[in-house]
C-alpha cells in the first residue's frame, strides 16, 4: 500500500472517510443523537424513570464519544509517524544507492523516528488507563445517584400520602364550617372562627401552590448532572422539613376539628 495514498485520503477504523477532524467528531455526535431513545411509559414515574436513563445514556455516550475522538487522534498521528517512517526507509535506500556516506545520519533520523513511536505507543497506552478509571469514576457516581433518586422517591411518597390525609382534614373541616354556617343567626363567635378557618384554609391553598413550585424545580434539578448529586442531598433535607411541616399542619388540623366538635356539642 503506497505511504502517500494513506496520508492524502485518511480512513476512520469503521471505514468512513473524513478529511478533518471536525467531521469526525460530527459523525461520532450523529451517531450518538440517533441512538434510539427508551421507551416512554404511560405513568408519570415510568416517564420520570425514562428520562433519567436516556439521560445517563445520552452523557455516557457522549464520555465514550470523546475517548474514541481522542483515540482516533492519536491512531491517526501514530499512522502519519509510521508513514513518515516509511518514507525515511526509503529514502535511506535511495541515498544508499547514491552515497555511503549519508548511512549514518540516516540510520539516527530512522532511531529517532523509532522512539518517537514508541512514545507515542506508550502515550495512547496511558490514555486507555485513563478511559478505563473514568470508566470506573463514571459507574460510580450513577450508582450514587441511582441511591439518592430512590432516596428521593420514598420522600415523595411520603409527601403525598401526608398531602392525602391533609386533603382529607380539609373535607372534614369543609364540613364542619357547613355545621357552622347553619348556627351563623345564633352563634355570632362561630362567625368568627369560621373566618379564621378560611383564613387558614387560604394559607393551606398557597403551602399546596408552594409545594407543586418546589417539585417542579426538583424535577428541573434532577436534569442538571453536574449538580445532581448536591442537589438531591438538599432536597432530601428539605423534604424532611416539609414532612415536619405537614405533620403539624395536621396535629393542627386535629385540634381544630377536636376544638369545633366540641365547641358544636356543647352549643347544642
Amino acid at each position: 500500500m503506497d505511504p502517500d495514498a494513506l496520508h492524502s485520503s485518511p480512513v476512520m477504523m469503521t471505514g468512513v472517510k473524513y478529511h478533518s477532524q471536525d467531521e469526525k467528531s460530527e459523525y461520532l455526535y450523529q451517531t450518538v443523537e440517533q441512538k434510539p431513545s427508551a421507551p416512554v411509559s404511560q405513568s408519570a414515574e415510568g416517564q420520570s424513570s425514562a428520562q433519567r436513563e436516556s439521560l445517563w445514556k445520552r452523557t455516557s455516550l457522549l464520555f465514550i464519544s470523546l475517548w474514541i475522538i481522542t483515540l482516533i487522534s492519536l491512531i491517526t498521528t501514530l499512522g502519519l509517524y509510521y508513514t513518515q517512517s516509511f518514507v525515511v526507509q526509503r529514502e535511506v535506500q535511495e541515498q544508499q544507492r547514491n552515497s555511503s556516506t549519508h548511512n549514518t545520519e540516516l540510520q539516527k533520523q530512522l532511531g529517532e523516528k523509532e522512539q518517537e513511536n514508541s512514545q507515542l505507543q506508550k502515550q495512547l497506552g496511558e490514555k486507555e488507563q485513563e478511559k478505563s478509571q473514568l470508566q470506573k469514576q463514571l459507574e460510580g457516581k450513577e450508582k450514587e445517584n441511582s441511591q439518592l433518586q430512590k432516596q428521593l422517591g420514598e420522600k415523595e411518597q411520603e409527601n403525598s400520602q401526608m398531602q392525602k390525609q391533609l386533603r382529607e382534614k380539609e373535607q372534614e373541616i369543609s364540613q364542619l364550617q357547613k355545621q357552622l354556617e347553619g348556627k351563623e343567626k345564633e352563634k355570632s363567635q362561630l362567625q368568627k372562627q369560621l373566618g379564621g378557618k378560611e383564613q387558614k384554609n387560604s394559607q393551606l391553598q398557597k403551602q399546596l401552590g408552594g409545594k407543586e413550585q418546589e417539585n417542579s424545580q426538583l424535577q428541573k434539578q434532577l436534569e442538571d448532572k453536574e449538580q445532581e448529586n448536591s442537589q438531591l442531598q438538599k432536597q432530601l433535607g428539605e423534604k424532611e422539613q416539609e414532612k415536619s411541616q405537614l405533620q403539624k399542619q395536621l396535629e393542627g388540623k386535629e385540634k381544630e376539628n377536636s376544638q369545633g366538635g366540641m365547641e358544636s356539642s356543647l352549643n347544642q
